[in-house]
């Protein structure tokens, strides 16, 4: 694949003679000890990972796509069964006209394994689990201060045709933004929302909302982004609720060597405990810092928590939490430990828990090719 692409820069026309075509490839090799296996309390045992990835990404004067690939195979010593997960993203940007942008995301994701499930904020005891997310957008800037949007987005959780979690939630859009300073800009976004399950043929639930938008440039390498507004919902069994929704998000990114990403919030989604609408929480916050040339550190904590509508109670919730260094060690190659705990708050969780502790080698590549 990645030579296909390589040729294809090479002979691309005169159109794409500035393309930069990107390629990071890596594989880690990991081993330590997992402390509840199976998730029923049962025991731990000595765990090996080996994750291999591939990112690609290609560049011109109209065009971004981005293609990445990531896989974690666990294998046990104690047990014969694996747990797995993999993990495939497509994006992209294409500048029809100066003024007229055409943007697009899918990411599918697999996983049989509890705490890679966690990971992609879905809390679920067993069982193998299809996550997917598509969206495609087309942004107008109707002049300097004001782009309006459009676009579709749909998430997709599959369990098995049997499993009456298995279902997606269907979502157009649009949005007005409206910057009123160099540094804030405020918008207004619609949206509606379908509910199905995979084993009915039928709507289960629909929602419509309306949201107040404001972003704000903080610094110059830090955003706040502020969304909040009601959702009528109804469906089949239960009389129209009102469900408020909020959304709150900081991103810093001063230097390549440091980054942080704070979310929190309140939505109406898919989720693991029914197909159908729930009301979803979280709060997340992560980040990475480089302080040398050749250390790497990372942290991440996340709270999950899906309900019933309207007001999210017998709700499932839990959290993940992880950390971890790498050494560089030359060649590509580094050095690194990391550790990570998955736990269930309160009794619908079940007496979630899992503690995992690993000290691994891994080897990154990065390349890049200009077009001439």
């Amino acid at each position: 694949m990645k030579a296909a692409l390589i040729a294809a820069v090479l002979a691309a026309p005169a159109a794409f003679a500035s393309a930069r075509f990107e390629h990071r490839e890596g594989l880690t090799l990991e081993g330590g000890w997992d402390d509840d296996v199976l998730l029923t309390g049962a025991g731990g045992d000595e765990v090996g990972r080996v994750a291999p990835m591939v990112q690609l990404a290609l560049q011109d004067e109209r065009l971004d796509a981005t293609a990445g690939y990531a896989g974690d195979l666990f294998l046990f010593r104690q047990r014969d069964a694996a747990a797995t997960a993999q993990a495939l993203a497509l994006g992209g940007r294409f500048r029809a006209t100066p003024r007229l942008t055409l943007s697009w995301a899918a990411r599918g994701r697999y996983a049989n394994d509890p705490l890679a499930l966690a990971r992609w904020g879905l809390l679920r005891p067993s069982g193998d689990a299809l996550l997917g997310d598509a969206e495609a957008s087309l942004a107008w800037q109707a002049d300097v201060r004001t782009t309006l949007t459009a676009g579709y987005r749909q998430d997709r959780l599959f369990f098995g045709l049997a499993d009456p979690s298995s279902g997606a939630v269907h979502a157009p859009y649009a949005a007005a933004r409206y910057r009123l300073t160099p540094r804030d800009a405020i918008g207004l976004r619609v949206r509606a929302q379908a509910f199905t399950a995979m084993n009915d043929p039928g709507v289960l639930g629909t929602s419509g909302g309306a949201f107040a938008e404001y972003a704000r440039r903080l610094t110059p390498h830090l955003d706040l982004e502020l969304s909040a507004g009601p959702m009528a919902y109804g469906d089949r069994d239960h009389a129209p609720a009102l469900v408020p929704r909020a959304f709150a998000t900081l991103e810093y990114a001063e230097r390549e060597d440091r980054g942080l990403h704070v979310a929190a919030g309140r939505d109406l989604v898919v989720g693991a405990g029914h197909a159908g609408a729930l009301v979803g929480d979280l709060a997340e916050v992560g980040g990475f810092w480089e302080p040398t040339l050749r250390l790497r550190l990372e942290g991440r904590f996340g709270f999950y928590r899906d309900g019933l509508v309207p007001f999210g109670v017998q709700g499932v919730a839990g959290y993940v939490a992880d950390a971890s260094a790498d050494v560089a060690i030359g060649g590509g190659l580094f050095l690194g430990a990391g550790a990570s705990r998955l736990a269930g708050i309160g009794a619908e969780a079940g007496g979630l828990s899992r503690d995992v502790v690993t000290a691994r080698l891994g080897w990154r590549s990065h390349g890049t090719l200009q077009g001439e």
